[in-house]
């Protein structure tokens, strides 16, 4: 069953392997892994809208309101090869866009979820959806964001739990980290968060190390590159990876036009406005890739 589903998901997550940021359907499928941990097979429209639609927006862009109808009934056209997918009714009215208007799924009462044989598989075992949980998560997002979207599904000790034995000889996700990345851009930078300057050293002159940031994350296709690496502090490599602030052109330090300071608290942010991310980078010709800082903008900057 594992390798069939992972055969469906490799085929939906086109969007993913073209470099593109579009974790929709992912969320969903993570959504629905949690609602059978705790014996809910459906996603069902009206209950569950605003919840996952919330999650949605939380880990996309803001350009518009997220319509939870759009991977809910698309899975569903994603599983005609594979059917681990389904939903009820079968056959709605679609609009234009091939899609289901809220309208509709309130008045047919539409829900959606994985077919019952492999419903059935999971609730077998729920650590089976612990375990693809966590793979999907690492397929998708960066170390520094699993936890808070744990605790947007409602989950708190995921990582805790081992991998099934029918699963241990099994990945969903592919992607390996390279071990040289994160030495190499903390030199680069010089054990300083590229953002706010901060560099801690033990009275041994041991450095309490920052953190080793794509700019452009692996799981599109970002490279363990310098030139696609900062290093930061935890604070600004978690709201980096939220979308909180990026880097334009010229290197300089921008905040999203979609949040709110408060500025007479803030020492975190507001100073460092218009600051060159680069001024601690000891070598200049690593400075981040452009193609990397316009994939930033385009797909994480909030």
């Amino acid at each position: 069953m594992i390798e069939k589903f992972i055969k469906w998901y490799s085929n939906i997550n086109q969007a993913k392997a073209l470099g593109s940021y579009a974790p929709h359907k992912p969320l969903t499928i993570m959504y629905a892994l949690v609602n059978a941990i705790n014996g809910k097979r459906w996603i069902r429209y009206t209950e569950d809208r605003k919840s996952l639609e919330k999650i949605i927006a939380e880990n996309t862009k803001f350009s518009s309101r997220p319509n939870c109808l759009q991977p809910l009934w698309r899975l569903t056209n994603d599983s005609k090869k594979i059917p681990l997918w389904e939903a009820i009714p079968k056959t709605p009215k679609l609009n234009k866009s091939g899609d289901i208007s809220s309208g509709e799924a309130v008045a047919i009462k539409f829900k959606a979820g994985f077919s019952e044989e492999f419903y059935s598989w999971i609730t077998e075992d729920i650590s089976r959806a612990q375990y693809l949980i966590s793979e999907l998560l690492k397929d998708n997002f960066p170390e520094s964001l699993h936890s808070g979207i744990l605790e947007m599904l409602g989950v708190f000790d995921l990582i805790a739990n081992p991998s099934p034995l029918d699963l241990q000889k099994t990945k969903v996700s592919q992607i390996k980290r390279d071990p040289k990345f994160p030495p190499k851009v903390l030199a680069l930078y010089d054990n300083k968060c590229a953002f706010c300057g901060l560099k801690i050293s033990f009275i041994n002159n041991e450095h309490l190390s920052m953190e080793a940031a794509h700019i452009k994350w692996k799981k599109y296709g970002g490279e363990c590159s310098p030139e696609n690496g900062m290093a930061l502090c935890p604070t600004h490599h978690y709201t980096f990876d939220r979308g909180i602030w990026t880097i334009k052109d010229d290197y300089q330090i921008k905040l999203s036009e979609n949040i709110i300071l408060d500025k007479s608290n803030d020492v975190f942010f507001e100073p460092y406005i218009n600051k060159d991310i680069t001024r601690h980078l000891l070598d200049s010709s690593f400075a981040p890739a452009l193609e990397n800082l316009t994939w930033h903008n385009s797909y994480i900057l909030k």
